[in-house]
């Protein structure tokens, strides 16, 4: 049996589990439960779904806004695969804290870049990278700014589908290509 873990609980369901991959870990955040023998096992395909949207991202500039749970796991994974990676968020010590976990800046201000990825409930921060991404699986007013300026845009369901793919790979061993 598995389940699919949302915000606000990708990090406060670790300290439950009986087994946290080694990446979730290093992530501090959970999107995926599996039920063994042992207990509730976790991992983290938020990541993997959004990195596998972007495709190369070696040597590029990325902003992300916010530092939750999909923050942090797409920040671990994007630096994972060669990018540059800055966290933006309201709280500053926060922001910080994640930035510092990653190994990644921290910056008090949208600064520009080749992807902005938005991990957050609400924000329309300026549009500074012709790349722009949304993680909600909703249309948003960041996306619509963002596609009247001219980025070429992706919302959450690509994301979505990707990090859905990977979870069905950890429930069933079964094998589906992402989009």
């Amino acid at each position: 049996m598995g389940l699919s873990v949302t915000a606000p609980l990708k990090e406060k369901v670790i300290p439950y589990l009986v087994a946290v991959s080694d990446e979730a870990r290093e992530m501090g955040a959970v999107n995926t439960l599996v039920r063994t023998e042992r207990g509730w096992e976790g991992w983290n395909t938020d990541g993997r779904g959004a990195a596998d949207c972007l495709g190369e991202v070696l040597g590029k500039r990325v902003v992300i806004l916010g530092a939750g749970g999909a923050a942090r796991a797409i920040g671990y994974e994007l630096k994972k695969r060669g990018a540059e990676v800055v966290i933006v968020n309201r709280t500053v010590e926060r922001g910080k804290r994640v930035a510092d976990s990653l190994g990644c800046t921290f910056s008090e201000k949208v600064l520009p870049c080749d992807i902005l990825i938005n991990t957050t409930v609400s924000s329309e921060p300026p549009i500074v990278a012709p790349v722009v991404m949304d993680i909600a699986v909703r249309k948003t007013p960041f996306l619509e700014k963002a596609r009247r300026e001219g980025a070429k845009v992706m919302g959450g369901l690509e994301m979505f589908f990707n990090q859905a793919v990977a979870q069905q790979v950890i429930f069933n061993g079964v094998v589906v290509q992402p989009v």
